[in-house]
């Protein structure tokens, strides 16, 4: 019925939480392992490559290279995201999914927090190590979840106007916590909820695996491009390639992506630098 996504400081127990609230409500629990990989919708975007280019490098043994290039690394990320997403009922725990999926009518996303001190004592405890150690790792934990959220989506994570709900774990017992949300979830969140976020879904999974098409054909150097999928099946294709044989190639690569029925070209060609100044 529902996309879940949670965001946590560390020693809050909030992953607890996520883990808590999936076996109850019998959701998919998704951490921070599953954007470390290429996920299936990418690889079946790279994998085209393989097929259709000869002279091509295989991609996939590229992986490695292409992760460690930002805009790539997000491509992925969000491709991945939605991807699962659509499998529905499933609970995000980290990595900006609340960012990603905001504005989709079936998530619910939440932030658990605890007190500092609660949070130093619990690290402290689980770690073995002494309260100004675990205050001091506590603090670099949280500093490396506010850099990674404000270098890819440029939003501070612990923002309170980014969740439905914020749940302090130190004023709320954690089963009280897990069983209002599943209260709240089993009231608010119908199939209907979910019909309503399968196009916008589908159309976002679409694009991003247009942005992938770009990086497989090696295009991101010399062409700026943007990508529409309409719930029509029309996939509107904007932008500036070097040449007519690169705006060709894309056009064709992009036949290949599932439920594109049409594309609707408006790509201009000439010398992207030229072009902006």
């Amino acid at each position: 019925m529902a996309i879940i996504t949670i965001s946590r400081p560390y020693g809050s127990g909030g992953t607890l939480f996520a883990q808590e609230l999936a076996k109850k409500i019998s959701y998919n629990y998704i951490d921070k392992n599953y954007c470390a990989i290429v996920g299936d919708e990418v690889k079946h975007c790279l994998t085209y490559f393989e097929q259709e280019e000869e002279t091509a490098p295989v991609l996939l043994d590229r992986i490695s290279d292409l992760m460690s290039n930002r805009s790539f690394y997000k491509v992925n990320l969000l491709a991945t995201v939605y991807s699962l997403a659509l499998k529905n009922n499933v609970i995000f725990v980290g990595r900006g999914a609340n960012i990603i999926l905001q504005g989709i009518p079936n998530v619910l996303s939440l932030q658990i927090v605890g007190n500092l001190d609660d949070r130093v004592r619990a690290i402290a405890e689980l770690k073995g190590i002494n309260y100004d150690d675990a205050l001091k790792l506590i603090q670099r934990m949280d500093n490396e979840k506010k850099k990674f959220i404000e270098y890819y989506f440029d939003k501070n994570i612990f923002d309170p106007t980014l969740y439905h709900f914020v749940i302090n774990l130190s004023y709320v017992p954690l089963n009280n916590a897990v069983d209002s949300i599943i209260d709240y979830v089993n009231k608010y969140y119908t199939e209907d909820d979910y019909k309503n976020s399968e196009g916008i879904l589908k159309n976002r999974l679409i694009e991003k695996k247009a942005e992938i098409i770009v990086f497989g054909l090696n295009l991101t150097q010399n062409t700026k491009t943007n990508f529409t999928m309409k719930d029509d099946g029309t996939l509107v294709v904007k932008g500036i390639v070097s040449s007519e044989n690169e705006k060709k190639k894309l056009l064709k690569a992009l036949e290949h992506i599932e439920d594109v029925k049409n594309i609707e070209d408006n790509l201009k060609i000439g010398i992207l630098s030229r072009m902006i100044y």
